[in-house]
């Protein structure tokens, strides 16, 4: 009832999940889209027109139905584009034995290889041509920026020289459906081009021009144009739609009923999806946004489940099902039913590449059962959960709770608006100030560092955050840092110089789950400075905490120093294996043992834009610096903003000065260069407290006894 006064109150979407979510995921969509439309949803705050480009794309079914013709020997001949079904579909490995001739278009090996397979690598996407329309009307052109680095064949020119060899032509193609002027499907027959093209470069121009390309102009001149581009992008307009349900809505929920006493739910993994991205070791490393686990699978129990069976959190885990058994880890999380146990997919790889045989494979607990749309059900079984006798996935963070520390804050929304400078409406302990001290100016030990030119600095906006992890990743493509394995990982020596920590504070149907990226906080009054004995960090004129790796000689002072734990140490000079050294980033020096590092800003970048508008006699403006660093480049959510906190009109400026602005550990004065902004709380039944925001109690300077002196400072 609540959920409905909801809807009925506000605007809203309901989103229906996917196939992890539900053992009928289709009937399930279908009612989420009836549900949208009683609630007024169609054509206000649902779309459609810029749509997901499904035409021609199959599903599990299919792929089972192939798979089965090829057991019973109906398959002479069969091609593996980058598909790897031995992993992700039951029975796959025993079918393709079946095929005469198997081949696999694959950079790598995979699980569905065996001794008879023809393995035809066809090099990375920036080495091909190729194309693609993942939206409608939204045509990307794939184009090659260096030459092959092996000898390698791209999948598109090995099909034109087996077509030419077979004689084939081109097949009739049945004209596409199109709205006129007014309103009425006419038909647009397609003249697609012939297999007479040279390459593969020649036939995707020649389609360009037969399927995409106006018509208008000078067609050379087009094609130079898109290539400049990167593609021809046509928006749709949005609308609502008129639909009816030919079968109506399905009300029976699918429940399993076999096996253990938990319902079992596969879902893909945050980083890796559902195993095809599992040999990127920078997805490996990256931790989990909530479990903080990496190299390997776990399972996910609600800890009240995991207490009945008697589970520690050194404990690993088996979970078996009426089709297999597999060993996990296991992480206690308060978002699972207590009758559902969730497993990871995406690792436990048999025969693929060297980073992707780590865990198990939790795609053997099920069997071939697919849903009404053709996706194979990843909550068709129920399963059982022991301890298994091996330890548990070492967790890089620690508690899910803040454990009375005040550290992630949120907002009520009945707060906004109402503050009255910078932090005045986020609920933050202030240590009391001595009178005497405040009234003669001394505010610190010893006086800020000037900054005559540029405050470097970070505005992180918490209630944008979700947690994707892609600044962590970005971050390690961007600055080398090393990866280490899960030995390394398992003695506490993650190198990330990015750390997502994540609170969960809200109980029951009201989770108030928080997300804050860490990183070094270029405090002006830096802990780490004072204690380093060869001066390896400073503090420089452009407000960064800097690092010279030739000084440091490893004493980790500065580390022990850190507050906020964003320092580094090499344990050992770690490598690159081919063909990884290739992606090492040239403006970076790579790092040995003994050497401490971390967040630089990317000083790299900041170097580049500096020089640039030096020659030009300016300084560097805002809008050059807002996504400048790796994170806030990468960012999806646009969280992360970077600036020059000394222009007073630069967006990071503006954003320091937010009501909802604090600074990270705020009482010990560190000054740090990084604000974040307070996630903003739009439940009203949540309780409110000192995490979770007051609804409205700090709209005036003067606090509760229990803050000090106020709201008006944040960063004291």
């Amino acid at each position: 009832e609540e959920v409905a006064g909801w809807l009925v109150a506000n605007p809203s979407v309901v989103l229906p999940g996917g196939a992890h979510s539900s053992a009928a995921a289709t009937d399930l969509a279908i009612a989420t889209l009836v549900l949208n439309e009683v609630a007024g949803n169609i054509g206000t705050s649902v779309h459609f027109g810029n749509t997901a480009n499904v035409a021609g794309q199959g599903t599990d079914a299919d792929a089972l139905a192939l798979l089965k013709d090829c057991a019973d020997g109906k398959i002479g001949l069969l091609f593996l584009d980058d598909a790897n079904p031995a992993y992700h579909l039951p029975m796959a490995g025993d079918a393709l034995a079946q095929v005469d001739t198997l081949v696999s278009f694959s950079n790598e090996p995979n699980d569905s290889l065996n001794a008879g397979t023809i393995v035809l690598p066809p090099g990375t996407s920036v080495e091909t041509w190729g194309d693609n329309e993942a939206t409608v009307g939204r045509h990307t052109l794939q184009q090659p920026a260096m030459g092959a680095i092996h000898d390698t064949r791209a999948v598109g020119d090995v099909v034109l020289a087996i077509t030419k060899l077979a004689g084939l032509a081109v097949a009739a193609v049945a004209p596409a459906a199109v709205q006129d002027d007014e309103g009425d499907e006419a038909a647009a027959p397609l003249a697609l081009p012939d297999f007479s093209a040279e390459s593969l470069k020649d036939y995707v121009q020649a389609w360009w021009k037969a399927t995409v390309w106006d018509g208008e102009g000078d067609f050379a001149t087009w094609w130079t144009s898109v290539q400049q581009r990167g593609g021809a992008f046509t928006t749709l307009p949005n609308s609502g739609a008129d639909f009816a349900l030919a079968g109506g809505v399905s009300t029976n929920a699918t429940t399993p009923t076999e096996g253990g006493d938990l319902v079992l739910a596969l879902f893909p993994h945050p980083n890796m999806g559902e195993g095809r991205n599992t040999n990127l070791p920078w997805l490996q490393e990256v931790p989990d946004s909530l479990s903080s686990f990496t190299w390997g699978t776990w399972a996910e129990i609600n800890p009240e489940t995991a207490e009945g069976l008697g589970l520690t959190a050194q404990d690993g885990v088996t979970v078996t099902t009426p089709h297999g058994s597999i060993q996990v880890g296991w992480f206690g999380s308060p978002g699972i039913r207590k009758d559902t146990v969730a497993v990871v997919m995406g690792n436990g790889h048999e025969r693929s590449g060297r980073y992707t045989r780590f865990g198990a494979n939790p795609l053997t607990l099920l069997d071939a059962h697919t849903d009404g749309g053709g996706s194979l059900s990843l909550v068709s079984t129920k399963a059982s959960v022991t301890k298994s006798g091996e330890k548990n996935l070492h967790a890089y963070l620690g508690s899910l709770n803040m454990e009375g520390r005040f550290i992630n804050y949120t907002v009520s929304k009945e707060d906004i608006g109402k503050g009255s400078g910078a932090g005045s409406i986020v609920p933050m302990h202030h240590p009391p100030v001595d009178k005497r001290l405040t009234d003669a100016g001394l505010n610190d030990m010893y006086p800020e560092p000037n900054h005559p030119t540029y405050r470097f600095a970070m505005a992180v906006d918490l209630n944008k955050c979700t947690g994707c992890s892609a600044c962590q990743v970005a971050c390690y493509a961007e600055n080398n840092v090393p990866i280490v394995g899960p030995d390394q990982i398992a003695k506490s020596r993650h190198m990330g110089w990015i750390r997502l920590s994540r609170y969960w504070q809200g109980e029951g149907e009201h989770p108030d789950v928080r997300f804050q990226p860490i990183m070094c906080q270029q405090c002006s009054h830096a802990p780490c400075e004072g204690v380093c004995p060869v001066l390896a960090t400073y503090h420089n004129l452009d407000g960064l905490n800097a690092m010279i790796y030739n000084r440091c000689v490893g004493t980790r002072y500065c580390a022990n120093n850190c507050p906020y734990t964003a320092r580094r140490f090499n344990f050992h000079s770690y490598q690159w294996p081919e063909s990884y050294n290739l992606m090492l980033n040239p403006d970076v020096s790579t790092r040995e043992m003994g050497i401490m590092e971390k967040c630089t800003f990317c000083v790299q970048r900041l170097r580049v834009a500096k020089d640039e508008y030096r020659d030009l006699g300016q300084t560097v403006p805002s809008s050059a610096l807002e996504k400048i660093t790796a994170c806030a480049q990468a960012c999806p959510a646009d969280a992360i903003t970077f600036g020059n906190a000394e222009d007073a009109d630069s967006k990071v400026a503006k954003l320091f000065a937010e009501d909802r602005a604090f600074a990270m550990l705020s009482e010990l004065n560190t000054k740090p260069g990084v604000r974040y902004l307070a996630r903003i709380n739009h439940i009203d039944s949540v309780a409110p407290d000192h995490g979770s925001g007051h609804g409205g109690g700090h709209a005036d300077d003067a606090a509760g006894d229990d803050h000090g002196d106020g709201h008006a400072e944040p960063a004291h």
